[in-house]
């Protein structure tokens, strides 16, 4: 089972009516202004949108409009995810997209003025198999100034050292002042499977993506450690991970 984090986020003043906001800029899909084109991991497992005064959310695509758009609820309002954070949990079903087609994410806020919003979607080949097994948990820490609302990414160094070999990584959280979102990047492998951050040591995390509920998310060697892309509200300079691991 494979997944990968995609998003929109647009400063913008919808006036209470739904409006599709722009992709983030993301060298991993094709998209286009508002549009992802949906890849071959095209089964929508999670869904998750923010705002201060965000009030609906959707996503929207051709072969979801022959039932219906779907709506994202419950809704961080906030300009970070809220603790638990609001989620919309489909890994263990998900819904089909068609490869190809053009997805769009749609907000509606109720500010009276221009807000940052952001939408998530988690995409995966299918239902995810969740890993049950012994594993540890180790931290690793960065100092990247971020560019807010954008995909930025953090070298990381490990707090102990792992010993020679590969390692499965089967959870991940991520912390920042601003952080909103973060996701793996291992050298070789296409996909960027990412998380819901927190911005406090005390924040209640979403358990999905801890501890084997989502699966393996990737594998590395390491030679080849992994880095970890961070989405943020603001411009942090520090960062910290955690990674729950197997050997291989």
């Amino acid at each position: 089972m494979v997944f990968h984090l995609v998003g929109w986020h647009e400063s913008v003043d919808t006036g209470g009516v739904l409006q599709e906001i722009d992709a983030i800029e993301d060298p991993t899909i094709t998209y286009s202004d508002n549009q992802i084109i949906v890849p071959s991991l095209n089964h929508i497992l999670g869904m998750m949108a923010l705002g201060a005064t965000i009030d609906n959310a959707r996503i929207a695509s051709p072969s979801l409009r022959s039932i219906i758009e779907l709506t994202i609820n419950p809704l961080n309002v906030g300009s970070e995810p809220l603790s638990p954070p609001a989620f919309v949990d489909l890994f263990e079903s998900g819904i089909p997209l068609t490869v190809g087609e053009a997805m769009v994410g749609k907000i509606s806020n109720t500010g009276g003025a221009a807000e940052d919003d952001v939408i998530l979607v988690w995409l995966g080949d299918g239902p995810v198999t969740p890993y049950r097994g012994p594993f540890r948990t180790i931290k690793a820490t960065g100092s990247t100034t971020l560019d807010p609302y954008e995909w930025t990414n953090v070298t990381l160094t490990f707090e102990q050292t792992l010993p020679r070999g590969r390692y499965q990584i089967i959870g991940m959280a991520a912390k920042s002042d601003g952080c909103i979102a973060a996701r793996l990047v291992v050298p070789g492998q296409p996909w960027r499977p990412g998380v819901i951050g927190h911005d406090a040591y005390s924040d209640i995390q979403a358990t999905r993506f801890r501890f084997g509920n989502c699966g393996v998310l990737l594998e590395f060697d390491t030679n080849s450690p992994p880095t970890v892309e961070f989405l943020s509200a603001s411009a942090d300079t520090t960062e910290e991970v955690w990674f729950d691991i197997v050997p291989v």
